[in-house]
């Protein structure tokens, strides 16, 4: 059995993953809060700030954007299979321009609690009933989710409202966010985010944030695309980036996935590699586990995060499949490419139960 290297070592993340955990806030300004909104915030009272209805076709699409992106990630996407899905995308709250959620009271403000992503959840659970089960009637959707933080939320949709959810499909997930060394219990995450994490995030600087967050070039394949993206991601306030950050990391994809009965496929970005592009730190570690590196060669497999997931789902239901770009809009990168993936793992879904909500004739 060989392992994957994500898999043996989950504080390294894939090569897109943001490391922050190796990065230091700059001493010489005063240490600003971002662990709560700068005054005067104008804050909301719901957790999705927008929702955005394409298309007319006979398959019900949820489209979640990667943090932190809101709807426009997905506008090529709908518009050019607005004769195949009905889709609706979801701007989260604080996301795009528009106002984040008031920080947790302080007795909810742990980010265990995860306050702002239930409330997320919760207002998107309510939404496919309105938009799907109850109003247009087209039942179970397809729930895309895309890059960071959103394949978990469409992972945790599918195994907890199993009704609402016919397939889900991960788009260059990242899967649970790394932790550290050693155990990465529930209790050990939230551990860390309390005591490393949160202390660190509180100060750090725009220049760490953006020198540390996804770059243009890991966005997009085209300059151009990628420079706007980019500019997008860095211009979403630090405060709101981070409570979603810091909620999500006190979770993992594990153990909801395992939870998953409807088929899933991942579109996985490609995953390169060799040991000896790897640090001496991370050598050493190896060296430790295996004996040599020449046996570690022998055990380890680069891959990605969704390669390990795949060994947590119930046999058959997830698939891995490899995009053909190596960046996270691939979706705008390789349009043909991406469509023909998604809508043939679509049309191979097994058909439709009878939709729900409709009401039987006497």
């Amino acid at each position: 059995m060989h392992l994957t290297l994500l898999a043996l070592i989950p504080f390294i993340s894939t090569p897109l993953a943001p490391r922050f955990q190796d990065a230091r806030p700059q001493p010489s300004a005063p240490a600003p809060d971002h662990l709560h909104h700068a005054p005067g915030t104008a804050t909301a009272k719901a957790a999705i700030a927008h929702v955005e209805r394409r298309g007319h076709g006979p398959v019900p699409v949820v489209l979640l954007a990667g943090a932190p992106f809101g709807w426009r990630a997905w506008e090529n996407f709908m518009t050019r299979n607005a004769e195949r899905y009905t889709m609706i995308a979801i701007t989260p709250a604080g996301y795009d321009g528009t106002p984040p959620l008031a920080m947790p009271a302080p007795e909810h403000e742990d980010y265990g609690e995860r306050a702002w992503t239930e409330a997320l959840l919760t207002e998107i659970d309510a939404l496919v009933r309105k938009e799907f089960i109850g109003e247009k009637k087209l039942g179970a959707a397809v729930v895309v989710g895309h890059h960071l933080m959103s394949d978990y939320y469409a992972v945790r949709l599918a195994a907890e409202h199993p009704e609402l959810v016919r397939a889900v499909v991960s788009v260059a997930g990242l899967g649970s966010a790394p932790v550290g060394r050693g155990s990465t219990t529930r209790a050990d995450r939230l551990a860390f985010v309390r005591e490393k994490r949160a202390p660190f995030f509180r100060a750090v600087s725009q220049e760490t944030w953006n020198a540390n967050t996804f770059s243009a070039s890991a966005l997009s394949n085209d300059a151009t695309r990628g420079k706007s993206l980019f500019e997008a991601e860095i211009a979403v306030p630090l405060a709101t980036q981070i409570r979603y950050y810091l909620e999500y990391m006190t979770d993992d994809l594990e153990s909801a996935i395992a939870k998953v009965g409807c088929p899933i496929l991942s579109l996985q970005l490609r995953v390169g590699g060799s040991l000896d592009s790897l640090s001496d730190e991370v050598k050493k570690m190896l060296v430790q586990r295996f004996g040599s590196l020449e046996e570690a060669a022998k055990q380890v497999q680069f891959g990605g995060p969704w390669d390990s997931l795949a060994a947590l789902a119930k046999p058959g239901v997830l698939q891995v499949q490899q995009l053909g770009g190596g960046a996270a809009f691939a979706m705008d990168d390789e349009p043909e490419a991406f469509d023909r993936q998604l809508a043939e793992f679509i049309d191979g879904l097994p058909k439709p139960a009878a939709t729900a909500g409709k009401t039987k004739k006497p």
